[in-house]
């Protein structure tokens, strides 16, 4: 039986002093995630590509935060990690192991 890793690279924090910053760009991605897939096939049944439902679940979740909840990066990591498992669930049937790094800069 061999194993299903899912790592979610990203997303960048704009602030690393998230708890006491006041600027409006505090909390906001300064690049794009990064997906990578392992031992999970590259597409679906009906083709969609897996690593493109991953980096919309990604977005979706992070998109979905309040401001104030996007400043901390551990519930922006567990935010994105149950996203994507949740959309690979629904697309493959399993829940694959999910890693998610925030890098702040």
């Amino acid at each position: 039986m061999g194993y299903a890793l899912m790592k979610k690279v990203q997303p960048r924090l704009v602030c690393p002093q998230h708890d006491r910053c006041e600027s409006p760009a505090c909390g906001e991605l300064i690049g794009d995630p990064q997906v990578t897939l392992t031992g999970i096939p590259e597409a679906d049944a009906l083709g969609h590509r897996i690593e493109d439902i991953a980096y919309d679940a990604a977005m979706g979740a992070f998109g979905s935060m309040p401001r104030q909840r996007r400043r901390d990066p551990e519930a922006v990591g567990e935010a994105v990690r149950r996203a994507i498992r949740a959309a690979l669930s629904t697309t493959w049937n399993k829940k694959p192991t999910c890693h998610v790094h925030v890098l702040e800069v």
